[in-house]
């Protein structure tokens, strides 16, 4: 389940922009009502891209994009446990929307961290990194698993794993 907030023809200027994913970009955009955030143009690069000369720092430019909290990796995760994922998977979603609706309700805010722009930067800066990296330690996982828990240098790299995501997630929850 997705909780999103869409942000629409806000003018800025894109600080900084970074590769990601084959066909992605990362850009640092800074605007008057949001500050400094950091957006996925997905497809917006490479040489068929109708973006390729647009994004580029420091022109001014109306940009739009969609703010999401899901339970996507988590659901990831949570398949690793089989059978189990199928009893308590669904529970875990309910008391997901129960808590997300409990707080917006108390809030009274629209999203979560509404009021919190500094932690929604913070968040937004660091789940291209941490995301991919959650990605590499659920397959890591799987395959350990797989191997009977036997390979060493396998359980090696999972413990880095673990290491570079609590270090990720060290100063945003």
């Amino acid at each position: 389940m997705s909780s999103q907030r869409r942000v629409q023809q806000q003018s800025g200027y894109i600080l900084h922009h970074r590769p990601f994913r084959d066909t992605s970009q990362i850009l640092d955009i800074v605007t008057r009502d949001h500050g400094k955030v950091a957006v996925v143009a997905r497809g917006s690069r490479g040489a068929k891209s109708r973006l390729a000369g647009v994004l580029r720092p420091f022109l001014p430019l109306k940009v739009s994009w969609v703010a999401k909290s899901d339970l996507g990796i988590a659901k990831l995760y949570s398949e690793l446990a089989g059978e189990l994922h199928d009893e308590f998977f669904p529970l875990l979603e309910k008391e997901f929307e129960l808590t997300r609706d409990l707080i917006l309700e108390y809030s009274d805010h629209d999203t979560l961290l509404e009021g919190d722009s500094t932690l929604q930067r913070a968040i937004m800066l660091r789940n291209p990194y941490v995301d991919p990296m959650s990605l590499l330690q659920i397959d890591l996982l799987s395959r350990w698993r797989n191997s009977n828990y036997e390979d060493a240098e396998l359980f090696n790299t999972l413990l880095a794993s673990i290491i570079g995501i609590a270090q990720g997630l060290q100063n945003t929850g």
